[in-house]
């Protein structure tokens, strides 16, 4: 399984996915508006971001928000589509 911090390397590429991310779950999750929250507990929601395991749903959103076709992204990304959740 690829962990998300497998596919943004790089410290800029982590940080636009970590906000897509937090958007991606508020919309579906409700989960709390992260700038309301202390700066531990969002550092803590940042690490466990990217040792989680990819999700093929959250990789389509980066994509449509990338205006990318899902196949060009992974390319582009490299990431294997067999090992998403």
């Amino acid at each position: 399984m690829m962990q998300y911090g497998d596919i943004f390397v790089e410290v800029r590429q982590r940080v636009a996915a970590f906000k897509m991310w937090a958007d991606f779950c508020r919309t579906k999750y409700s989960i709390p508006e992260y700038a309301k929250a202390k700066e531990g507990d969002y550092l803590d929601e940042a690490y466990r971001f990217l040792y989680t395991s990819a999700s093929r749903d959250f990789i389509k959103y980066c994509a449509r928000r990338e205006k990318m076709r899902f196949n060009d992204y992974c390319a582009n990304m490299g990431i294997d589509k067999k090992q998403l959740i």
